[in-house]
């Protein structure tokens, strides 16, 4: 209270505005503390030993220069050409995956709501978004020179405060829903009244300002029913199923070749417009390369690899394979260990702490049992 003092009655009132009782508060604190003791409990039962730190500093310090070849998918796509008695087996065998790929995709690639393609004028709103009778007449002349046979593109140029003005007052094709409802009204016309003839349209008022349409074409709403979609549907899945089968024999042939001759395989690369990379600062501790990683596989073939090695096997990654060789190996130098060794103990005993926390916290979350609640 104003004299310093606790006050129940402060409190309690506190508790309410966070919509929050005085036993619910004391069981959070509670669960608080509990959850910070245990959390302090498993972190001191992370130690690390002198082996450990070696091992770390080790796989810390321990760098390649690699080259790699990615082998995706997505290549060989084009690659993948079934013929039409295929397709035709194909859809007779997997009717309810064609059909449901037809449905996931149906918004986006089998219809098209109605659209126009459109040109604007827009003459900007004032600060306060008012209609300024002054725009409205600036309008109005605008409008009477397009009546009189003035070109829209020109007087778009001309006149028009939007970006589009550069191009002629062109915005290309729009649709109802990308549009503010006056300005959608105005070009499409309502439920009950559709506009589905281009033309000049009435000029409209958004908080943009004041805008003048000019609809070049409409365009119907088109529907590709599924059945007229089937074999469209069927080359892209087995596009999907097959091109990662081509794409992991072309990576094993790739390995293969630059294994035995230890030069990378221009030729094969160029079949399928592939390309060397190369990829540095690579260590132990981090086996990252490009957007892939850390990569276990890849850390397990480095281990014992050594510079001019081509890695003993093509490592799989989601839509890819890699074909690695080391340019390079960097090791350590012990002596520098045995220096740092006194500073590297609390560093890396602090790490393993918040990696083993950061695991405990993810296996506790996975482990919790989550139930709704609901409060009517």
């Amino acid at each position: 209270d104003e004299a310093g003092e606790y006050s129940t009655e402060l409190f309690t009132r506190h508790l309410k505005r966070y919509g929050t009782t005085r036993s619910q508060f004391e069981a959070d604190i509670r669960n608080e503390l509990i959850l910070t003791r245990l959390r302090d409990v498993a972190m001191q039962a992370t130690t690390v030993d002198e082996d450990d730190i070696r091992e770390r500093w080790f796989a810390e310090m321990t760098s390649f220069e690699l080259d790699m070849i990615t082998v995706r998918s997505l290549s060989f796509y084009d690659d993948v050409k079934p013929t039409e008695a295929e397709i035709e087996t194909y859809i007779a065998e997997n009717r309810p995956e064609v059909r449901a790929w037809y449905d996931e995709h149906f918004e986006s690639r089998f219809h098209k709501p109605t659209r126009a393609k459109v040109r604007m004028i827009l003459l900007a709103a004032g600060e306060d978004n008012s209609e300024d009778p002054i725009t409205s007449e600036r309008m109005a002349a605008i409008r009477a020179e397009l009546d009189a046979g003035a070109d829209f593109a020109m007087m778009a140029r001309k006149y028009s405060e939007d970006l589009s003005a550069e191009s002629g007052g062109l915005l290309g094709e729009v649709r109802y829903d990308q549009l503010d409802s006056g300005l959608g009204n105005a070009i499409f016309g309502g439920p009950d009244s559709p506009l589905t003839e281009p033309g000049l349209r009435a000029p409209t008022r958004t908080a943009r300002g004041l805008h003048l349409m000019m609809v070049e074409e409409v365009l119907p709403e088109e529907t590709t029913e599924e059945k007229d979609a089937r074999a469209e549907i069927a080359q892209i899945l087995m596009q999907e199923q097959q091109s990662p089968v081509l794409a992991e024999a072309f990576a094993a042939k790739l390995h293969t070749a630059w294994t035995q001759t230890g030069e990378p395989p221009l030729e094969l690369l160029a079949m399928q417009e592939l390309r060397l990379e190369h990829v540095g600062s690579v260590t132990l501790a981090n086996p990252s390369v490009g957007s892939f990683g850390p990569l276990d596989d890849l850390r397990e073939l480095l281990e014992d690899a050594q510079s001019g090695q081509v890695l003993g096997a093509v490592i799989d990654v989601p839509g890819a394979w890699l074909v690695i060789k080391v340019a390079s190996r960097s090791e350590p130098d012990a002596a520098r260990l045995e220096t740092e060794l006194p500073t590297l103990a609390p560093q890396i005993e602090a790490m393993r702490r918040m990696e083993f926390l950061n695991t405990w916290i993810e296996d506790l979350v996975a482990q919790a049992k989550v139930e709704e609640f609901h409060n009517f």
